[in-house]
């Protein structure tokens, strides 16, 4: 169940989201960003420079595609 969710994009409104089904809860988690946030991470900028509103759970899903349920699950809390 690792790795990373299924992204979609919203040519509109230009964003894209990555959602995965969390296996510990049971439920689909999804993080939404702007297309060219996507596209400059991609292209080896860092996550926490590209998207710093997003909180490190979020970045951390979209990196490895563990959400935080799983996260807590293997590794206990995160501390922000």
């Amino acid at each position: 169940m690792l790795g990373p969710g299924e992204w979609t994009f919203d040519e509109e409104t230009q964003l894209a989201t990555c959602s995965k089904l969390c296996p510990i809860i049971d439920e689909n988690y999804s993080v939404t960003i702007e297309i060219a946030q996507y596209t400059s991470w991609k292209k080896g900028e860092f996550i926490q420079q590209v998207m710093p509103e997003l909180s490190s759970e979020d970045r951390e899903f979209l990196i490895s595609g563990m959400t935080p349920a799983m996260w807590d699950n293997i590794f206990g809390e995160i501390q922000e």
